[in-house]
């Protein structure tokens, strides 16, 4: 599986009428683009090698200037919290777990979203009952002759 925030940046890609970066670039972006940071990652381990992997991905949308409020919400509210809520890739269908949003800025907004995917990891194959040992002996073979 390719990374999570290149998996998101080629969603909105699609969807949205904006340049979309994965990179913190500084002060060169030319609005309205949106920027695709990831934030966190955490794995919690099931049986036979599956994974729960949660991302946090911070997405920017930045607007140009003489954007309106209702612009900016319409921004989020239509379209931006849409297309991030299912995002499709080469393996199926990844869901939002949850989502934030927050005006940061008159022409700018922030969508904190998790993503929780199940991960496949190939193991060997090992018999795990051949190396089971005990550790113990019984008090007769111990010696003693008591049970």
């Amino acid at each position: 599986m390719i990374g999570m925030t290149t998996i998101v940046a080629d969603h909105l890609a699609k969807y949205l009428d904006v340049g979309v970066v994965t990179e913190s670039i500084g002060q060169d972006l030319t609005p309205p683009v949106v920027i695709v940071k990831n934030v966190s990652m955490r794995f919690d381990k099931e049986l036979n090698g599956h994974y729960w992997g949660h991302y946090q991905l911070q997405i920017i949308y930045l607007g140009e200037e003489d954007v309106t409020d209702q612009e900016v919400y319409s921004v989020i509210g239509e379209r931006l919290s849409f297309v991030l809520e299912e995002v499709a890739y080469s393996e199926g269908v990844i869901r939002a777990e949850s989502m934030d949003t927050k005006q940061i800025d008159e022409s700018a907004v922030m969508v904190l979203v998790t993503y929780r995917v199940r991960i496949k990891v190939a193991e060997d194959p090992v018999d795990k009952m051949e190396h089971l040992e005990q550790g113990f002996e019984s008090k007769k073979e111990s010696g003693n002759g008591r049970l």
